[in-house]
C-alpha cells in the first residue's frame, strides 16, 4: 500500500513537474514577446528623439526669422520718425508762406479801404431791381461786374474781408451779350420788311390786324403772369413776336374779336399753361391759327385782292382766291412767279410778299439767330416732292405760308430739335406733311399742320439724335 501511496505521488508529482514545465514554457514564450515589444518601442523611442531634433531646428530658425522681423520693424520704426519731423519741417516752411501771403493780402485789403473811404463822398449808383423786388437776374459780364462790386462793398461795410466773399450763380458764365429781349428784337426787326410790304398791299386794316394781335399778347401774358404770381416777362418781346406772326398768318380785314380769341390761345393755353417762354411744347401762332381755322373757316378763307384798299366804296366787297386755292382751280385764274416773289396776290397778310420774309430770313441767319437746317430742308423737301408730283416747285415754294412756316415758325427754339442732325430731320417732316396735305388733304394750306405735327414728335427726335458722350457703348438692343 505504501509502495502504491509513493507511486501515486510519484505520478502526481511528474503531472506537477510536466505542469510546471509548461507553465515554464509559456513563461519563456511571454518572455520573448515582452522582449520584442521592448524592442519595438525602443525604435519608437528613437523615431520620437529624431522628430523632437527636427522640431527643436525649425524652433531655432523660426526664433532666427523673429528676430531679423523686430530687427526690420525696428528700422522701419526710424524711417518713420525721419519722415514725420521732415514732414513737420516742410509744414511749417509752408506755414511760413502762408502767412507771408496772408499779410500782403491785409496789406491789400487795407489799401483798398483806404481808396474806397477816399471816394465815399461820390454818388454811387441804384442798383436795378426787378418787379418782384429782387435784385435783377445776371444776364452778362457788367451785371457780374456790378454785382461783385456791391457785395464788396457791403462786406467792407460790414468790416468784413471781402476776399472771402465770391460771387456763386449759376451758368453760363461767359456771355456773348445776347439775351432773350435782343434775340426777340431781331426777330421782330426781320418781320418789319413783311409788315411794312402788308401794309402797302391791304392799307391800314391789315395794321389794325397786327396791332390787335400783338396788344392782345401782350396783354394776356401780363394777366397770366399776374394771376400765377410770377415775374412778369412781357418785357423779354416774345409775346410781341407771337402777336406779329399770328397776324401774319391772318386776312387782312378778319374781325378784331378773332385776333384777340387767337391771342389767348397762343398765350394762355399754349404757352403759359405750360410754364411760360421755352417750356411749351408746340408753335402758339401755328396752334392759334388752327384753332380759328376750324372754329371760323369762312373768315379765316376769305382774302381781299391786293390794292383794294384804295377804293374805299368797294373795299369790303372785293375778294380773290389764294395761288393754292387757284392753283388746285385753274379757272379761277393763276399768278406768275413774279407776283408770288413780289406779293401781288391774295393771302394772309404776312405771306404774300416771299421777297420780303427772304430779307428777314437772310438778317436772321447773319445774325446768328437761327441756322440754315430748318428752312433749307423744309424749302428743299417740298421743292423735290413737288418735281415727284408733277408741279411747279417755284410755284410750291412762293405760294401760302411755306416761307413764313419756314424761316418764323418752324424755327422756333423751344419746340425744334437742337441739335443739326435732328433740325434737318425736323425739316424734312415739315416739308413732307406739308406736301402730304396739299396734293391729298382737303385743305389747300397745310404749313401750321405740319409744324405742330412735327413741334409733337420733337422730343423724339432728340432722343434719336443724342450725341453720345465720347467712350461712351451704346445700348444693348
Amino acid at each position: 500500500q505504501a509502495a502504491e501511496e509513493t507511486a501515486q505521488a510519484a505520478e502526481e508529482t511528474a503531472k506537477a513537474a510536466e505542469e510546471t514545465a509548461q507553465a515554464a514554457e509559456e513563461t519563456a514564450k511571454a518572455a520573448e514577446e515582452t522582449a520584442q515589444a521592448a524592442e519595438e518601442t525602443a525604435k519608437a523611442a528613437e523615431e520620437t528623439a529624431k522628430a523632437a531634433e527636427g522640431t527643436a531646428k525649425a524652433a531655432e530658425e523660426t526664433a532666427k526669422a523673429a528676430e531679423e522681423t523686430a530687427k526690420a520693424a525696428e528700422e522701419t520704426a526710424k524711417a518713420a520718425e525721419e519722415a514725420a519731423k521732415a514732414a513737420e519741417e516742410t509744414a511749417a516752411a509752408q506755414a511760413d508762406k502762408v502767412a507771408e501771403k496772408a499779410a500782403a493780402a491785409i496789406a491789400a485789403m487795407n489799401a483798398a479801404r483806404k481808396q474806397q473811404s477816399a471816394s465815399e463822398s461820390a454818388p454811387k449808383p441804384k442798383q436795378k431791381k426787378s418787379n418782384s423786388g429782387l435784385p435783377a437776374p445776371v444776364i452778362g459780364p457788367r451785371d457780374l461786374t456790378a454785382v461783385r462790386e456791391a457785395r464788396k462793398q457791403k462786406a467792407e461795410n460790414a468790416g468784413d474781408d471781402f476776399s472771402k466773399n465770391f460771387l456763386v450763380c449759376a451758368s453760363p458764365h461767359i456771355h456773348n451779350g445776347e439775351t432773350t429781349r435782343t434775340i426777340m428784337g431781331d426777330v421782330l426787326f426781320a418781320l418789319l420788311p413783311a409788315a411794312i410790304a402788308s401794309v402797302f398791299f391791304f392799307g391800314w386794316r391789315s395794321l389794325i390786324t397786327i396791332l390787335v394781335c400783338v396788344v392782345s399778347c401782350v396783354a394776356t401774358e401780363a394777366v397770366c403772369r399776374v394771376i400765377m404770381k410770377r415775374r412778369q416777362t412781357i418785357s423779354d418781346l416774345s409775346a410781341a413776336v407771337t402777336g406779329v406772326i399770328l397776324a401774319f398768318c391772318l386776312p387782312p380785314e378778319i374781325n378784331p374779336l378773332f385776333c384777340v380769341i387767337g391771342s389767348i390761345v397762343a398765350i394762355a393755353v399754349v404757352k403759359q399753361m405750360f410754364g411760360g417762354i421755352g417750356m411749351n411744347f408746340a408753335n402758339p401762332a401755328a396752334t392759334a391759327r388752327i384753332v380759328l381755322m376750324l372754329s371760323f373757316p369762312v373768315a379765316m378763307t376769305t382774302y381781299s385782292v391786293p390794292f383794294s384798299w384804295w377804293d374805299k366804296a368797294n373795299y369790303d366787297a372785293v375778294s380773290t382766291a389764294t395761288p393754292l386755292a387757284q392753283l388746285a382751280d385753274p379757272a379761277s385764274g393763276t399768278c406768275t412767279n413774279l407776283e408770288l416773289l413780289l406779293g401781288f396776290h391774295g393771302g394772309c397778310l404776312g405771306e404774300t410778299c416771299a421777297i420780303a420774309l427772304l430779307v428777314g430770313g437772310l438778317f436772321l441767319l447773319l445774325r446768328g439767330i437761327i441756322t440754315w437746317e430748318i428752312p433749307v430742308s423744309f424749302l428743299g423737301t417740298v421743292a423735290v416732292i413737288s418735281l415727284i408730283a408733277g408741279q411747279d416747285p417755284i410755284y410750291q415754294l412762293l405760294s401760302g405760308g411755306v416761307m413764313l412756316g419756314a424761316i418764323f415758325m418752324a424755327t422756333d427754339y423751344a419746340t425744334s430739335p437742337v441739335n443739326s442732325r435732328g433740325k434737318l430731320i425736323y425739316g424734312v417732316g415739315c416739308g413732307l406733311l406739308t406736301m402730304l396735305i396739299r396734293l391729298f388733304g382737303s385743305m389747300t394750306e397745310g404749313v401750321s399742320f405740319a409744324i405742330l405735327l412735327m413741334n409733337i414728335i420733337t422730343p423724339h427726335i432728340d432722343n434719336l439724335t443724342l450725341n453720345r458722350a465720347f467712350g461712351e457703348e451704346r445700348d444693348a438692343a
